[in-house]
């Protein structure tokens, strides 16, 4: 049997991709998390936002010594005035990521996705995420601790190219 989603995708989309970003060593306190900005406007007759954004997080320890536990929140935000003040998304746009053990080396691509209800959104609005890890935790974003290049070496200069995107479901 076939199951066909019916559901009409607007042609509102927009995709921002950074080829090179900078790392970002994580702390204790919520920081924004760079390369996860975005202006978007839904379509008029969408009833969803779907915001992604992509990134890379890791033990900022390199390999396979100290503090590996790698435990992080990110949680999304919105500026309805160009990133001058920001709140919280809230209904359910924060999310916890990691391991129960200290002793595990965590590393991995991430795709974060929210599915955001679009009513009363009618202007634009920028939005962005914010991270903090757990005490104990020694977590860098984007960042590719253990790259090995074509040659076999291992160098610490490579990067996770990060995107953020935005889409209006009806």
């Amino acid at each position: 049997m076939t199951y066909q989603i019916q559901s009409n995708f607007d042609e509102n989309f927009k995709i921002i991709a950074n080829t090179d970003p900078t790392a970002l060593t994580v702390t204790t306190a919520y920081q924004e998390v760079n390369d996860s900005n975005i202006d978007y406007k839904p379509s008029p007759s969408s009833t969803y936002v779907v915001y992604q954004f992509s990134l890379y997080f890791a033990s900022d320890q390199g390999g396979d010594t100290g503090t590996l536990e790698v435990n992080c929140f990110f949680k999304l935000q919105y500026s309805d005035d160009n990133g001058t003040t920001w709140a919280d998304w809230g209904d359910n746009t924060i999310a916890y990521i990691g391991s129960a053990a200290s002793d595990v080396s965590q590393r991995s691509t991430v795709d974060l996705k929210w599915v955001l209800d679009a009513s009363g959104w009618t202007s634009l609005k920028r939005l962005r995420v914010q991270t903090k890890q757990d005490s104990g935790s020694n977590t860098i974003l984007h960042e590719l601790e253990t790259f090995f290049d074509s040659s076999g070496e291992r160098t610490d200069t490579n990067k996770y190219n990060t995107s953020v995107s935005c889409y209006s479901v009806d």
